[in-house]
């Protein structure tokens, strides 16, 4: 247990915004978690705003109403589910980049398949995939950064990650969402996919 206080421990008294820029410059000149924290921010941004979108989906597109809405919701939750039970008994680390790399390649291909689609069962095949992989993704980007940053700076750097679930697919709805208002539901998230 000394061992495990002492790691996580800085030494330095600072101020919080002292250790926020600490943060951010030892994520900045880390060599393997930025470009994890920046596609995963990135993936958040593009590809999450789908779920915020579904009520749309469901009324306009499939017009299914609240059961429809539901269904399509309870098949990314059993996916995601599925996905994090998954990776949570994969009891490795070897590979971890690789699953977050091409889930996150999945991910957008499974954004751009429920988008595009107007069948409400595809839709619902696919959205129950799409959780199962972005949920082993998330995690495997997760797991993939706790095991490389230094223990002092642990904490910093997974401050930075809960851009993922907050800021990052809030702006992207909010984005997509107004130009839904002039292209439509499909064509923005679509694109968010495809980028």
């Amino acid at each position: 247990i000394r061992n495990f206080r002492h790691e996580h421990r800085s030494g330095n008294k600072k101020s919080i915004l002292d250790d926020m820029f600490d943060g951010l410059r030892y994520t900045a000149k880390h060599g393997g978690i930025m470009p994890l924290l920046i596609l995963s921010v990135t993936l958040s941004f593009l590809a999450r705003p789908l779920q915020d979108l579904l009520p749309g989906f469901a009324d306009v597109i499939f017009k299914t109403g609240p059961e429809g809405l539901a269904t399509l919701f309870a098949a990314f939750g059993i996916g995601g589910l599925a996905g994090a039970l998954w990776i949570a008994n994969r009891n490795r680390t070897e590979g971890i980049t690789a699953i977050f790399l091409y889930g996150s390649i999945l991910a957008a291909a499974l954004t751009i398949v429920v988008a595009l689609t107007r069948s409400f069962q595809v839709a619902v095949v696919a959205m129950a995939f799409l959780g199962m992989i972005m949920s082993a993704a998330s995690n495997a980007a997760q797991i993939g950064i706790q095991n490389i940053v230094a223990g002092e700076m642990r904490g910093r750097v997974m401050g930075l990650y809960t851009l993922n679930y907050r800021a990052a697919p809030a702006l992207g709805a909010m984005l997509m969402g107004g130009l839904s208002t002039l292209f439509g539901l499909q064509v923005p998230v679509a694109t968010g996919g495809a980028l």
